[in-house]
């Protein structure tokens, strides 16, 4: 599979296949891809993903191999992939590795995903009070100082939401 500069990419592991057999430095933990697939836990149909540089990321893949994943549906299987494969992506475009991940990508990556989640005036009015609710708290010098954090955090997440919406409104 050559490199792809796109970007992260799923796949599903097709062990009806005739089996390949597996370059010589790689022969020595099996004879051919489908017994190396098998030997690290893969199951027939399971989803794997490739990086941009074509090559998988065993830690990542690990993961749908797991109990847990094996025990979901093939539809949540599907959708986890996939949900992984955007965030391994938006994580590409800000430049870094899946394990450089801050609590900030985290939370841009939810604002990117859901910017435009309260769309009905009601859902606006409740995004509006919490915002001035969290200012009147992030107001108290009384505040244990790591909540005040967290709700520094929760409140220019609120912020973007009202501007994302108000700019939204103003171009229609």
């Amino acid at each position: 599979m050559a490199a792809n500069p796109v970007g992260w990419h799923v796949y599903r592991y097709d062990l009806e296949r005739p089996a390949l057999n597996l370059p010589q430095g790689l022969s020595l933990y099996a004879p051919d891809l489908r017994t190396w697939i098998e030997k690290l836990g893969g199951r027939r149909g399971q989803r794997f993903l490739l990086g941009p540089d074509g090559l998988p990321d065993l830690r990542v893949n690990a993961f749908f191999a797991s109990p847990t994943m094996r025990n979901l549906t093939d539809l949540t299987n599907r959708d986890y992939a996939y949900s992984l494969a955007l965030w391994l992506n938006f994580l590409l475009v800000l430049g870094r590795d899946w394990w450089e991940a801050t609590e900030d990508d985290a939370t841009e990556f939810q604002f990117w995903r859901c910017r435009c989640i309260a769309r009905t005036d009601r859902d606006m009015q409740q995004v509006r009070q919490d915002y001035r609710d969290l200012v009147d708290i992030t107001d108290d010098p009384l505040a244990p100082s790591i909540r005040h954090e967290r709700e520094l955090h929760e409140l220019e997440r609120l912020r973007r939401i009202i501007t994302a919406h108000e700019t939204e409104e103003s171009d229609q």
